[in-house]
């Protein structure tokens, strides 16, 4: 049908999702093997701090700043939307965020960036007086769209389908690996199943590459710990 190789994947993953639960309930005996698509390495859409700026202004502007507050979150914390969505007090910890139901299937704790616990507490303060705080309740699939369909239109993004919300975790990702995060860590903050995930991000650290040849240069500092 001119799918591509990665949409091709994706539903071969649902494939083979169907077939586990058919094997277990004994439907079938054994699951037949799923030969996978070979993907390359996709460019991947995030913003920039400027882009996220304005962002974060033009909805304050537009009289709703709890999306402001959801933007800013969405990028200092890398969580999906659905993640997000389903927060109640009770994973707040102090500068912690606990995500104990995740795709992965295995709980993480996300620190909390000065900026992302400002929007919460502002979030939680409107719902001060509620039986059972969920900062994110409002954030219906309706809601988001309509307001990030305004917001493309005021950031003039061009129709190419890269600047959608998930971006804001791409985000996340990215301007930790950018600052010198190691993967590793950035695999943990994200909460990726695979390091093959995670890797995808490791272009826009080319600082480890000069760091690493440095490293064979006698009394030689690597590249970050000299003065520009």
């Amino acid at each position: 049908q001119g799918n591509s190789n990665a949409t091709i994947n994706r539903k071969l993953a649902a494939l083979s999702k169907c077939l586990t639960v058919a094997k277990d309930i004994g439907v079938i005996d054994t699951k037949p093997k799923i030969q996978r698509m070979r993907e390359g390495v996709n460019r991947l859409r995030w913003f920039t701090d400027d882009e996220l700026a304005e962002m974060v202004a033009y909805f304050h502007h537009m009289g709703n700043p709890n999306m402001a507050h959801w933007v800013r979150f969405q990028a200092d914390t890398g969580l999906r939307v659905s993640e997000t969505r389903g927060l109640e007090g009770r994973d707040i910890q102090g500068d912690v965020v606990i995500l104990s139901d995740t795709k992965s299937d295995s709980p993480r704790g996300v620190p909390l960036t000065t900026a992302a616990k400002e929007a919460l507490e502002d979030l939680i303060w409107q719902q001060r007086h509620a039986k059972e705080i969920r900062p994110f309740k409002w954030t219906t699939k309706h809601h988001l769209r309509n307001w990030w369909d305004r917001l493309r239109l005021h950031m003039e993004w061009q129709s190419t389908g890269d600047e959608v919300m998930h971006a804001l975790r791409h985000t996340f990702c990215s301007r930790l690996v950018q600052r010198g995060v190691p993967i590793l860590t950035v695999k943990e903050l994200a909460g990726h199943k695979t390091m093959d995930i995670t890797l995808r991000y490791a272009h826009l650290a080319p600082h480890n590459l000069v760091d690493a040849i440095a490293a064979l240069e006698p009394n030689r500092q690597p590249s970050h710990m000299l003065d520009v």
